[in-house]
């Protein structure tokens, strides 16, 4: 075995061990392909259709919650401030919000990070090469949307809303992702 195999073992058997957030087998290659790229997996659904009357509420798609790892430093500040400002709102105390929203400003001024733009264009990137050579329906088609910072992979069908989604059409959007995972391995243990 090369060292990317071992790589990709090694950060494969440490997903399947970790407890939050639970990841369906079949998503396995797609979610150890992102981490080894620098994303870490906020959230993630293998879809299901729920049993629900309501015609307002649409299944659980196929979907990942996605978060660049840049800056555990920075991170870890900017979550101390945020919870500052939770707690002086629960508590009503609105000379500390304002203290600490002021406070959070700063820092963001203080500390951008660019990076988080390049990495949801590195994804993108990624989705695009990734269909230059596949051939799928259009609804079934995986992108990336949200902001830099804090974005999801999902179906184009999600946003669909008139579309009735049945067990057929949920397993061409799971495929997908499968299908994605896959082209993530190929390519991370192809380069040099």
């Amino acid at each position: 075995m090369n060292e990317k195999e071992v790589a990709w073992n090694t950060q494969e058997k440490k997903l399947k061990n970790q407890t939050e957030p639970k990841i369906k087998g079949e998503l396995n290659e797609l979610v150890t392909g992102l981490s080894l790229l620098g994303y870490r997996i906020a959230h993630a659904s293998f879809g299901l259709i729920t049993d629900s009357s309501s015609e307002w509420i649409r299944p659980y798609y196929p979907m990942l919650h996605i978060k660049p790892i840049l800056d555990e430093n920075y991170e870890s500040q900017q979550k101390a401030i945020l919870e500052k400002i939770r707690n002086a709102r629960k508590l009503d105390n609105i000379d500390e919000f304002r203290t600490y929203r002021k406070e959070l400003e700063d820092f963001e001024a203080k500390n951008p990070l660019p990076q988080y733009e390049y990495e949801m264009d590195k994804l993108i990137d990624l989705l695009a090469e990734f269909y230059m050579t596949r051939r799928t329906s259009y609804l079934a088609q995986i992108i990336a949307e949200g902001n830099p910072s804090s974005f999801s992979i999902i179906n184009i069908g999600f946003y669909v809303a008139y579309r009735v989604v049945t067990e057929e059409i949920l397993d061409k959007y799971r495929n997908e992702f499968i299908a994605f995972g896959k082209f993530l391995k190929e390519k991370y243990l192809s380069e040099e």
